[in-house]
This record gives structure tokens, C-alpha cells and sequence, in this order.
């Protein structure tokens, strides 16, 4: 009997191992065929059947299936996240510039997001398709004008913006991605993470820099009263940023870890953008977690 149970579990051992070895394979195959499906969606539209078509999306990852009315993830009511915040590579403008002109060139007489409302009507979805491309493409363009020019991100972001009539359109409204955002991602995905300031080729450290800056002003008391000041004038980028130079070096300060929190939920409540919303409220509950109520 024991020589069976062990010949028994020696087979089950074999059948376990070749199920697993077959698995796999399958699934390499299937990531291969994936992988060559999604580099021919890059190359053109594909008709599958009667209205029926494949592109690529935004992103390599993102292939849009156009069955009669449904554009996928290319169109939201809102302007696009070309750059993520959560830490994904950016979301390439002329990809997606492309496959919205696919899109148009397909002349939907409807488009049906799978997120936000549908828009009805042929001329309407032209129009809003139109609208969304030419978005993404004044603001590739004044990046790139920019760029040439010598201009770091916090210069750019100051002055490339949506022109009036696409800024006011009700489809490039900043409730998901950013003008900001989209910016300084095409600036790093382009010219990487040097800004031309020699300054900031080995910058000091940041609990160093915030160190100086500290002492300084007259030491962390002085700092926080300072910060207090910014957040009673709404001055609360401000406010966040002296309560960050007391916490580079003293992360459990009680003064500068509320007047941050206090001045990320005002800024919070003041924003349009979910998801820089989110951000905010959570990071203000994050320094608050600890905290005795006042």
C-alpha cells in the first residue's frame, strides 16, 4: 500500500507539472499573439467584420474596438491623463493624436464612451472628436516650441494652455488629466529629467537644502509661524511647501504636519481635477491620522 501511495503521488506530482508546463506555454502564447496583434493595430485600422474595427488606443496597452458606436478609452469627457500621476510612463500625445483621427475618419454617427456620457449625432461626434484631437495637439505643439527655445517645465507650465475656445469646450475640461501635468510629462519623456540649470545637475540633498533654508528663516518655530501666516492669507501652496522644510528633518512635528494637511484640504476642495483632489484628501488625512483632535 505504501509503494502504491507513493507511486500514486509521484503520477499526481507529473500530472501537476505537465498541466503547469501547459498552462504556461499557453499563456506565452497568447501573450505572443497579443503582442503581434497589438504591433499590427499600430500600423493602420482593421475591419473585422461590418462596423466592426480594431486600433491602437492611447498607449500600447490600450486597443480600442470601434463596434458601431463605441470609441473605447480614446474619448472621455474631460481632458485626457496623458501623464499620469500614479507612476505610469507617459501616454504618447501623437499615438493618441492618430487614433482619434482614425476615429474621425471613420465618421461615427455616434460615440459611446465606456466612461461619461455618449455624444449623439454625427456632427456632434465629429465635433467633439475634432475638439478632443486639436486639445491634445496645441498642447504637444506649444511643449515642443517651448522646448526648442531653452524653457525648463516651470516655465512652460506657465504659459502653454488651451486656447479660449478649446479651454471653455466641455469635453477638455481638467476633471481627469492636466494642461500641468501633460507638460512637464512631455518635457521628461523628451529631454528626460535635466531641466539646463547647472544647479540642479547634483543638487543637494533635500533634508539638507531644508536644513539651510530653516535656519535661515530662524529655526522651525519661526518656519511654522511663517507657514501659519500663508495659510491665513490662502497662500497655501506656500504653506505646504515651509511646513514640507520642517518635516524633511522632523517628520513628527505636530505644528507643521496640521498647517500642511490644513492647507493640501484647502487646496483640495478647491480643485476640479478628481483625481488631484483625491491626492490632497488623502494626504491631508494621512498627516492628520496621528494626530490628538484639536
Amino acid at each position: 500500500m505504501q509503494a502504491l501511495a507513493c507511486r500514486t503521488s509521484a503520477l499526481a506530482v507529473t500530472m501537476l507539472f505537465a498541466s503547469c508546463v501547459s498552462a504556461a506555454a499557453q499563456d506565452y502564447a497568447g501573450r505572443e499573439k497579443l503582442r503581434a496583434q497589438s504591433n499590427e493595430f499600430r500600423k493602420e485600422v482593421i475591419r473585422v467584420t461590418d462596423g466592426v474595427y480594431v486600433a491602437v488606443g492611447y498607449s500600447a496597452s490600450n486597443v480600442i474596438l470601434v463596434q458601431g458606436e463605441m470609441p473605447g478609452d480614446d474619448f472621455f469627457r474631460a481632458f485626457p491623463n496623458i501623464g499620469p500621476i500614479r507612476g505610469a510612463r507617459l501616454r504618447t500625445p501623437e499615438d493618441w493624436i492618430a487614433s482619434l483621427e482614425k476615429l474621425i475618419a471613420l465618421g461615427p454617427e455616434h460615440v459611446v464612451p465606456s466612461h461619461t456620457r455618449p455624444v449623439l449625432g454625427g456632427a456632434a461626434a465629429r465635433t467633439a472628436l475634432t475638439a478632443y484631437r486639436d486639445g491634445i495637439k496645441s498642447i504637444l505643439d506649444q511643449t515642443i516650441q517651448g522646448m526648442r527655445q531653452g524653457e525648463r517645465p516651470d516655465e512652460l507650465v506657465q504659459h502653454v494652455k488651451l486656447p479660449p475656445h478649446l479651454a471653455e469646450n466641455p469635453y477638455l475640461q481638467e476633471f481627469y488629466g492636466g494642461v500641468e501635468w501633460t507638460v512637464r510629462a512631455i518635457y521628461a519623456d523628451r529631454v528626460s529629467w535635466f531641466d539646463g540649470n547647472a544647479t540642479n545637475l547634483f543638487p543637494l540633498p533635500e533634508r539638507d537644502r531644508a536644513a539651510k533654508l530653516v535656519r535661515l528663516i530662524g529655526g522651525p518655530d519661526q518656519v511654522v509661524a511663517r507657514a501659519h501666516d500663508a495659510l491665513a492669507a490662502g497662500e497655501f501652496k506656500w504653506a505646504a511647501e515651509l511646513a514640507d522644510y520642517v518635516l524633511a528633518n522632523d517628520s513628527a512635528n505636530a505644528g507643521a504636519k496640521r498647517i500642511k494637511a490644513q492647507a493640501l484640504i484647502e487646496l483640495g476642495e478647491r480643485q476640479i481635477n478628481a483625481i488631484a483632489r483625491n491626492y490632497y484628501l488623502s494626504s491631508a488625512m494621512y498627516l492628520l491620522r496621528d494626530l490628538p483632535p484639536q
